[in-house]
């Protein structure tokens, strides 16, 4: 089957690349609307094509790859809050924070966005959250708002007892996380610059690498005019290369896969948010034009504020449970010590179990379960890597894991010592 004329069709309408996904995969799509349309010439079905908006979304909804879950490698998300942090003092009801998921697939993206801004204590009128995608069927999914367990790969049990309602039909989202995103059923190439610009943040994730190169120069400078100077782009893993770095400023944190917009001045823009949202919190008051004060933080921020001003310093400091004994200036300043000492000796046990302890006060609590994961992997017979990971296995509803951990060590105290 010839479907040249086709793969010039896709290319100049959406941009995708045919030598990337796949000759085979366009001809299977071709076949089953052919079939559809009880056509056997691909050129007849390409006039049609080219005339018929049903037929291109068909065609499309066919081509495209819907797959994403909630919270979905979980560190943008981390550092999503780390930036919204250090931009407190900017948000109101008069001037909400913009966010932008594009494309948004399902939904679950942009609402895994609005939940991390409403855990951090943002009120809902403080931000709004664009979400495009050009797949309808997609679109149709996300306002529905009903998710299966697929779409919970990157979620605790907890997380979602906490978000979601358990029905016959699925696992329904909170109506005030669903109310916070506004869906755009839309072609990307074709839309954005429609937005408007002064977005805060974007999320661009695992589009850039179907696309064509030209397709993908014209999105990311698109992008770059919505963007506010310092303003967040997140891509996907396999993107980073794709980005220019006359307009972006990659971030140095890991496993972020984001950058931030440079000034239109062709300067850096600001640097990068901490890897932990509370580390931000520890940012001198001359590193901020202005500090929240307890009467405009978001509620959940304002006991911290609260503190600080009885000791008469009104400045963002971190509540007293974070700073727990034996952490001397601070968590995040340790845990930033610990992550150059890994740089120097990345086999030390010793520092990948200081910051699971770290990271635990700080109540990052997969990124700790990774960090003892790696630590036993470096000391197997390390019995308290083992008393943390069946603790905090409980903690994440990972009961089988925790048992196997509880095994592990039962046996590892049978041996004699080494």
């Amino acid at each position: 089957m010839d479907v040249t004329s086709i793969s010039g069709w896709l290319s100049s309408h959406i941009g995708i690349s045919t030598s990337i996904i796949g000759v085979s995969t366009l001809r299977r799509a071709v076949a089953i609307r052919l079939e559809a349309q009880a056509l056997t010439d691909t050129q007849v079905y390409l006039a049609l094509l080219l005339n018929s908006e049903e037929e291109q979304d068909a065609l499309v909804d066919l081509v495209v790859v819907p797959e994403t879950w909630f919270f979905r490698d979980r560190q943008p998300f981390v550092h999503l809050q780390a930036h919204v942090i250090q931009r407190l003092h900017d948000i109101s009801s008069q001037t909400p924070l913009r966010l932008l998921s594009a494309p948004c697939s399902s939904g679950e993206e942009p609402y895994s966005m609005a939940m991390t801004l409403l855990d951090l204590g943002i009120p809902a009128n403080h931000f709004t959250i664009d979400a495009v995608d050009i797949c309808k069927p997609s679109i149709r999914k996300a306002r529905k708002a009903v998710y299966t367990n697929h779409s919970f790969r990157g979620v605790t049990i907890s997380e979602r007892h906490r978000h979601f309602r358990t029905t016959a039909e699925g696992f329904v989202l909170d109506p005030a996380i669903a109310s916070a995103v506004r869906f755009h059923c839309s072609n990307l190439m074709r839309c954005l610059e429609g937005f408007g610009g002064s977005y805060d943040v974007v999320f661009c994730r695992n589009l850039l690498i179907y696309l064509e190169d030209q397709a993908g120069t014209y999105l990311l400078e698109t992008i770059a005019g919505l963007l506010k100077p310092g303003g967040l782009l997140v891509v996907g893993a396999a993107e980073m290369g794709k980005v220019p770095a006359a307009l972006f400023q990659p971030l140095r944190q890991s496993f972020v896969f984001g950058f931030e917009r440079r000034s239109a001045a062709g300067g850096e823009a600001p640097s990068s948010a901490p890897a932990n949202p509370k580390s931000a919190a520890t940012l001198p008051a001359s590193s901020r034009s202005q500090p929240p004060t307890a009467a405009t933080a978001p509620r959940r921020l304002r006991p911290m504020l609260v503190q600080a001003k009885r000791s008469g310093t009104e400045t963002l400091n971190p509540s007293p449970a974070i700073l727990a004994p034996g952490f001397a200036d601070g968590p995040a300043a340790e845990l930033e010590r610990c992550r150059r000492r890994l740089q120097l000796e990345p086999t030390s046990d010793g520092t990948y179990l200081r910051m699971a302890e770290l990271l635990l006060h700080l109540q990052q609590k997969q990124e700790a379960f990774d960090c003892l994961q790696k630590c036993l992997y470096l000391q197997p017979k390390s019995q308290e890597a083992l008393g943390k990971l069946i603790a905090l296995s409980r903690e994440l509803d990972q009961m089988e894991q925790s048992q196997r951990y509880e095994d592990r060590l039962a046996r590892l105290k049978t041996w004699p010592p080494s």
